[in-house]
């Protein structure tokens, strides 16, 4: 039900890109609920450690916007 307060809504995306520190990819996989909440939270943080060279990431983002105009 539309209140008559604002125009159409468009809606459009922008690609982007996040690009991270090993150190930033590690901290954030820290942070991850299902990680974050495991009893060998540690063991598994040092397995990744292990395994993930050192350099630069990139991460391929995308960001979904929808805007209106007030009426």
């Amino acid at each position: 039900m539309r209140s008559g307060f604002f125009g159409d809504e468009t809606e459009e995306f922008v690609d982007h890109e996040q690009m991270s520190g090993r150190d930033d990819v590690l901290a954030f996989a820290a942070s991850v609920s299902w990680i974050a909440m495991r009893d060998d939270r540690e063991e598994v943080l040092a397995e990744l450690s292990r395994m993930l060279p050192p350099g630069e990431y990139r991460f391929p983002m995308r960001a979904n916007v929808a805007w209106a105009i007030r009426n």
